[in-house]
């Protein structure tokens, strides 16, 4: 199977770590593992196999006044709320 994390970056201790231990489980089981990032901050060594995309930099929030300003933006989620993409 081929995993995707998207998530904003990889420099906090919540929704970050859990994203980190997520694709190091993944890996370890013999899965492709990609993290999507749109912020260059990664504060861990990232498990051996695993590739990182860096999209570009984000805001931090993006609020629903900015967010009906540019429809189809990838932050019209709160914070860095991470999302998997799987595929078989």
């Amino acid at each position: 199977m081929h995993v995707a994390f998207v998530i904003l970056h990889l420099g906090g201790n919540g929704a970050e770590r859990v994203v980190y231990r997520l694709a190091r489980s993944f890996s370890d089981r013999g899965h492709k593992v990609d993290i999507v990032l749109f912020r260059t901050i990664i504060h861990r060594s990232l498990p051996e196999g695993v590739r990182v995309f860096v999209l570009g930099d984000a805001p931090d929030r993006l609020t629903e006044e900015r967010a009906a300003e540019q429809p189809g933006h990838p932050w019209f989620l709160d914070g860095g709320a991470p999302v998997l993409l799987a595929a078989g």
